[in-house]
């Protein structure tokens, strides 16, 4: 006899269909036996690490940062950006930067950065008088990195 089931709403855990390729569902149960883990536990644990890579801990608040203006150097230019921020959750927040680049002839491109643990760290308050709340000492790129 097992536990009594948990009241609705309660679930100890949700179930997700996911589907793959079948390249990649072949890759997941070759791989699973070679690292002692089940397809499942694998897609589970991967997806946990890139989660939580989005979640950090932040001396800033989200209504303090959401839709605010910050500077950002972004492939070595100083644009003015703006800033999303999400949260709190499990006491973490998740911190966006976006910008829009004109492309030509009326078209733009939306670049969006999810701010990582070290880069949230580096987001402070400018300098009096710079016109935009919130300036980002770390680099950020949209170029591949090498």
């Amino acid at each position: 006899m097992g536990r009594p089931p948990l009241p609705q709403g309660k679930a100890k855990a949700n179930q997700m269909g996911v589907r793959f390729t079948p390249e990649v569902t072949e890759t997941l149960e070759f791989t699973a036996p070679v690292l002692g883990k089940t397809p499942v536990e694998i897609v589970r644990e991967a997806t946990q690490r890139y989660i939580d890579q989005f979640w950090v801990f932040s001396k800033w608040n989200p209504d303090e940062l959401h839709n605010k203006k910050v500077m950002a150097s972004i492939n070595g230019a100083l644009l003015e950006c703006e800033l999303f921020a999400r949260g709190p959750h499990r006491g973490k927040i998740a911190i966006t930067v976006a910008y829009e680049e004109n492309t030509g002839a009326g078209s733009f491109t939306q670049h969006r950065f999810n701010l990582t643990q070290q880069q949230a760290d580096q987001l402070v308050l400018s300098p009096k008088g710079s016109g935009v709340p919130y300036l980002l000492t770390a680099a950020l790129s949209t170029r591949p990195k090498a």
